[in-house]
This record gives structure tokens, C-alpha cells and sequence, in this order.
């Protein structure tokens, strides 16, 4: 872990950024004593798409129209 003096990061906060952006950490000194520390942030994982509702309606009817209530359609589906 990498450290740098309060004054320095007022200098060189872009640099710092930089740094941090890359994955490392920096110690803050005040006095030669840490004081903060700078982390990068654990960004959560991307969310996985939702299926193609539409897609997979046409897949499974292709063109055909259903006209009547959807309830009938499973029902006549399940052979009801």
C-alpha cells in the first residue's frame, strides 16, 4: 500500500486518483501518522438481462394471434 502526505495529495489528487482508479490503495499521513485510507470502490457485478418475453412468445406461436383470453390459451394448452 502506497502513502502519501496530506500536502502531497493536495498537489497530486489527480494522480492519487488515478492510482486508486487502477485498483491500488493509498494511506493518507498527517504528521507522519496515517489518517485515511483511499480505497477503490467494489462496483457490483453488472445485472444479468432479462429474458425476450416477445421472442420467445413468437418462437413458441410464431405469428398466429391469439384473440381469445389468455386463460383459455393455457387452458387449451395444458389439453383442458
Amino acid at each position: 500500500m502506497k502513502s502519501i502526505k496530506v500536502r502531497d495529495l493536495q498537489h497530486n489528487l489527480g494522480r492519487v486518483l488515478d492510482q486508486v482508479e487502477r485498483g491500488e490503495t493509498v494511506q493518507v499521513l498527517r504528521r507522519n501518522k496515517p489518517i485515511a485510507r483511499i480505497v477503490p470502490l467494489e462496483l457490483p457485478p453488472e445485472p444479468k438481462p432479462l429474458p425476450d418475453l416477445l421472442e420467445r412468445l413468437h418462437s413458441i406461436y410464431g405469428d398466429e394471434r391469439v384473440t381469445y383470453p389468455a386463460e383459455a390459451a393455457i387452458y387449451q394448452e395444458r389439453g383442458g
